[in-house]
């Protein structure tokens, strides 16, 4: 009998049989079908609402080998941040990610979150890199960083002068990126970043966080090098970067 025959057959002796019967009858024949395709609506929906609800971001920042003091810590770090700086998170994003990490071994981790900085500034998508020490001059030094005399108020540079992190252009424009390029073994000398006074062409880049009381309620450095946060200098929310400082110091 040919499978089409049987399947007829066994469709109208279904008519008059129980209920139950017919339930076992549609299980057992396409259940599967039945799970794909919900799975199939929920994976759309879930894509739709994506699409929908998707939000821009107001603010991106890096915390560079920061570790967070716990999620409560860091929630009222980030909603005190949206409310100062007037941020409607109802349509706006703000992220605070303290999940990169960098150090000496060059490993997976080092990799990757060199990777996703160096896109993330590609891309203009970074506003706030804060780093220790170490990285954050191998950053400051390769221009990433903003000079924070051109946004942040005279006032705020004044108070905070003693904490302020100075690169100097006139070292970093004698810097030979071929040598970089071919000599492992070459290393450019670059003057004490506290020390704009023996600089030719000095420019402060970063604040040292041990003078924000605001940051030290939510995250904390492992690392005995200070740490410091600068303003990328291609940042799309600049006004949202300044308020980020404003609220770290002010």
């Amino acid at each position: 009998m040919a499978v089409m025959d049987e399947f007829k057959e066994q469709r109208e002796a279904l008519k008059n049989r129980p209920f139950k019967d017919k339930v076992r009858y549609f299980l057992d024949y396409y259940k599967w079908h039945v799970i794909i395709s919900i799975l199939a609506v929920i994976l759309i929906s879930s894509l739709i609402k994506d699409i929908v609800t998707a939000k821009d971001d107001a603010l991106y920042a890096v915390l560079l080998n920061a570790y967070s003091l716990g999620a409560g810590e860091t929630e009222a770090f980030l909603n005190g941040y949206t409310a100062f700086a007037g941020i409607d998170t109802n349509e706006f994003d703000v992220i605070i990610d303290s999940s990169l990490r960098m150090n000496d071994d060059m490993g997976e981790a080092t990799m990757s979150s060199t990777q996703l900085i160096m896109v993330y500034t590609a891309a203009q998508d970074l506003d706030i890199l804060a780093a220790d020490a170490t990285n954050f001059g191998k950053y400051a030094n390769n221009e990433y960083m903003l000079d924070l005399s051109t946004c942040l108020s005279a006032e705020l540079l004044e108070k905070y002068k003693d904490y302020l992190y100075y690169i100097d252009l006139a070292v970093i424009e004698s810097v030979d990126d071929t040598l970089i390029a071919t000599d492992e073994s070459y290393l450019p000398e670059y003057p004490d970043p506290s020390k704009p006074e023996e600089m030719e062409k000095p420019m402060p880049v970063g604040i040292n966080l041990a003078a924000s009381k605001k940051f030290a309620e939510a995250y904390v450095y492992a690392s005995e090098e200070a740490a410091y946060v600068g303003i990328i200098g291609n940042s799309q929310w600049m006004e949202n970067a300044v308020k980020f400082f404003s609220y770290l110091f002010d």
